[in-house]
Formats: structure tokens, C-alpha cells, sequence
């Protein structure tokens, strides 16, 4: 349980903030006023929420991410991001509960292999061509760990109920939802090759609009469908409301990944629990493409008007040419191959793929703005090498294992699935950067598997 406010704590906070003041008159850095702002309002925060400061961060991140771009000179042409700051903050206050909670730690499912990543993405920061990047980029992934492990502490120590990280999750959709909407009534969104009015809500794109969405849906499910909540048993309009909004942003942000996600998320459900279900599933898809074609060639025979004119119907339907994704995306792991081939074991550094790309990529690709993996396992061959690639993939081996005792049950066979999505999704897109999307994510596995272990301290 949370602990009472302490007369003393509220004194050496007055003085603190005596203290930062006087720092942020006298300090010339302007990032550094802004962490010592962001680090008093946690103060204040810790004061009187202590562990369920928690879901404030949570609540906030996927909203802050509109000021993403907001930038602070630290050191020469070095610049730190608010957002980064804002992820700092967080790390060191985080860093005192898990303190707080050290001996709980010692049951954290995975923290050998959390650890030996960690060492390692930190580690390369001596080898890196891009230092200041690794430190950066370890420090977020070191987040993530952070809020898996707390996740398992809020069930385990029951210093968070469920049901408030619930409340907190969806609370902190409702202002992406917002934008979404008004960007999908109002014709907004970016356009990107030939695709136009992608909505990407409060998010630096939409494919982290697409991959947020799909998070939050797979909690809705869980919560409505798979494991119900009371409210949504007998709320059956309300539940197929919020199911056909999110299905519509998420048709909205033309993000194939992320409807990849869903049916391999379907699939597995299915596969496992809801037979009945993968039938249908599988039944709709062969009819819609078997129908599509000579339905659409018909129509513009006879009428000059072809479906693949609806930007969705063609993105799922047809490769443009021009924003051939999936083409893009094989050329880049080919044309990788040299580069890892120079530093095979360790790579170049955490976070260094953009500088290695642009720097050792072929003459025939430097017309290429994106310098972007676009997919998680080269990146980190590229960055940490073999040995780092083997240890993340040996992570989700290690994690599937630990659902796959409980594959009878509901819980564990939802969680397989979402894990099932992130490592499908990861071959095709940056997920380790999508911060607004990893924080939602580890938190919720970090809690489901601390019901795991729950069930198996019982058995």
C-alpha cells in the first residue's frame, strides 16, 4: 500500500524547490531548467501519489509526444528532445521505487536476460561511432525494462490495483482518439508517396498512431471480449462502439503492419482458444480476394470505376510502384549485409543504424531520405551485432516459454498473442522506438506476467 505523506519529506521538498529555483535563475542551460522543473513536479507528485505517480506517466506520454519535437542545445550541435527529458525524469524516480522494492525484484521474471542486454547496449557506448545516441537510446530501452518491472511490482506488491492502471491506460487514449477523429472527419493526416490524409493523431507518425491503437485494442478485447469486465458484459452497444472507432482510425493510418498485427493477433486466439472464430476469419479473407479481383475487373470493363480508387482498398490490394514498402524493406536488409559483415559481433553501437546507413550505404540507395531500419532485428545486428540479436530474440523465447505453461488459460493465451504481434510487427517497422507505444506495452506485460506468477505461486 501506498505510504502516508511525511511532514519531514514535504520540508526537504520546500527546500529543494528553494534550491531548483535559484539554479534555474542563475543556470545559462536551458535543458537542464527543464529537468530540474519536470523533476519537482514529481517530487510534488511522489508526495502525495508514491507509486501510482505511475499512472500519471502513463497517462501522459501518448499526449506529450505533440511537443516531440521541441528541442534543447546540451553540449555544441548536441540537443536533447522534452520528451527525452521527460523520459529521464521518469527513469530516476522509477529508480527509487524499484529500490524500495528491491528484495520483490529478486521474483522478476527475465532479469538475467534484462540485465545482459542491458550491459551490453550500454557497454557499446565505448565502441560506438554515435556515443551520445547509445546513451540516449539504452537509456529507452532501459524504460522499458523499468516498466515491465513495474508493472510486475503494482500486482505483486499490490501498491497499484489493476483496475487503475486500466484507468489510467484508457485515459490516456482519449486525447490520441480526439485527434484522430478530428483528423479523420476533417481530411487531415500526412501524405507519404501516394497515399494521402494518413492520421497520425498526436504521434510523430502514423504508424505509432496504428501501433498505440492496436496496443489499446488488444486491452479492450481482453477487457470486453476475452475476459470481460462487468460493465462491458451487460454494455454490448458501448463494446462494438469503441471496437468499430478503433477499427476505423486504425483504417485511417493505412499502416499494413498494424492490420498484419491484428489478424496474426486473431490468428493466434483462435488458433489456440476460438477455433470457431479462425474459421470465419480465414473463410472472409480467402472469399474477399478470391471475389476482389474479377469483381473489380468487371466493374472497370463496364463502368471506367475500380475500387482500388479507395486509398484503403488499394493499399491492401495492390504494390504501388512507387511505395513499394515491402520491396524497400528487403533491398535494405540485402544491401545491409556488407555493412554487418564489417563488425559481426558487436556492431557499431546501439542506435548508430541512421549514421552507419548513411555512411556505408550503396551509391544507388543515397537518393533515399529514410535512413530508418524499418525493422528491429536489423537494427540490431547493425548496432549491437550477432551477440545482441541473439540475446533480444533469445528474450522473447524466454518470455513465450514462460506463457506457455499457462496455454490453458485465457490470460496466458492473450498474452501470447500480443507478444506473438510485437515480434511479427518488429520485422517490418521500428518498434523500439516508438516510445508512447513501448511504455503501454511492457507495463501491461510486466502485470500479466506477474498474474502468471501469481497462478504459479498457487499450483
Amino acid at each position: 500500500m501506498t505510504k502516508k505523506t511525511n511532514p519531514a519529506l514535504v520540508k526537504k521538498l520546500l527546500y529543494f524547490l528553494f534550491v531548483a529555483s535559484a539554479i534555474t535563475i542563475i543556470n545559462p542551460i536551458a535543458s537542464i531548467d527543464v529537468f530540474i522543473f519536470l523533476a519537482a513536479l514529481v517530487l510534488v507528485g511522489h508526495i502525495f501519489l508514491q507509486e501510482k505517480l505511475l499512472l500519471v506517466f502513463l497517462f501522459l506520454r501518448p499526449t506529450i509526444d505533440i511537443w516531440r519535437d521541441i528541442s534543447f542545445s546540451l553540449y555544441k550541435e548536441t540537443t536533447i528532445h522534452l520528451t527525452e527529458l521527460f523520459g529521464m525524469v521518469f527513469l530516476c524516480w522509477s529508480c527509487y521505487i524499484l529500490f524500495r522494492h528491491k528484495k520483490a525484484l529478486a521474483k522478476l521474471p527475465l532479469k538475467n536476460i534484462f540485465l545482459v542486454l542491458l550491459l551490453l547496449l550500454f557497454g557499446s557506448v565505448f565502441y560506438s561511432v554515435t556515443p551520445f545516441i547509445t546513451i540516449i537510446e539504452s537509456i529507452k530501452f532501459l524504460a522499458f525494462v523499468v516498466f515491465f518491472a513495474l508493472g510486475f511490482l503494482c500486482i505483486k506488491k499490490q501498491t497499484i490495483l489493476p483496475r487503475e492502471v486500466l484507468h489510467a491506460t484508457c485515459a490516456s487514449a482519449i486525447i490520441p482518439i480526439l485527434f484522430g477523429v478530428i483528423e479523420f472527419l476533417s481530411g487531415g493526416g500526412i501524405t507519404t508517396f501516394d497515399i494521402t490524409h494518413r492520421i497520425q493523431s498526436t504521434f510523430a507518425h502514423p504508424n505509432v498512431f496504428a501501433f498505440f491503437l492496436l496496443s489499446f485494442g488488444f486491452i479492450f478485447i481482453q477487457i470486453s471480449i476475452i475476459s470481460p469486465l462487468p460493465f462491458w458484459e451487460s454494455k454490448k452497444g458501448w463494446r462494438n462502439a469503441v471496437l468499430v472507432l478503433l477499427s476505423l482510425l486504425l483504417i485511417g493510418t493505412f499502416t499494413r503492419a498494424a492490420l498484419i498485427g491484428l489478424l496474426v493477433f486473431l490468428t493466434i486466439i483462435g488458433t489456440l482458444r476460438y477455433k470457431r472464430m479462425i474459421l470465419v476469419l480465414a473463410t472472409s479473407l480467402f472469399a474477399f480476394y478470391l471475389i476482389f479481383y474479377p469483381l473489380n475487373n468487371l466493374l472497370i470493363q463496364h463502368t471506367g470505376y475500380s475500387l482500388t480508387s479507395v486509398q484503403f482498398i488499394s493499399r491492401i490490394t495492390t504494390r504501388s510502384e512507387d511505395a513499394d514498402s515491402i520491396l524497400w524493406r528487403q533491398q535494405l536488409v540485402q544491401e545491409s549485409l556488407p555493412i554487418i559483415l564489417r563488425k559481426p559481433l558487436f556492431g557499431y553501437g546501439y542506435g548508430s543504424f541512421t549514421k552507419v546507413w548513411e555512411e556505408y550505404r550503396p551509391p544507388h540507395m543515397r537518393y533515399d531520405d529514410s535512413a530508418e531500419s524499418h525493422n528491429d532485428y536489423l537494427r540490431f545486428i547493425v548496432e549491437v551485432g550477432i551477440i545482441g540479436l541473439t540475446c533480444y530474440i533469445t528474450l522473447f523465447l524466454l518470455l513465450l516459454h514462460a506463457i506457455w505453461k499457462y496455454h490453458n488459460t485465457k490470460q496466458a493465451i492473450f498474452f501470447a498473442a500480443w507478444v506473438g504481434v510485437y515480434i511479427v510487427i518488429s520485422f517490418s517497422d521500428n518498434m523500439l522506438n516508438h516510445t508512447p507505444v513501448m511504455w503501454l506495452t511492457w507495463v501491461w506485460w510486466g502485470m500479466l506476467s506477474a498474474f502468471l506468477y501469481k497462478k504459479s505461486a498457487k499450483t
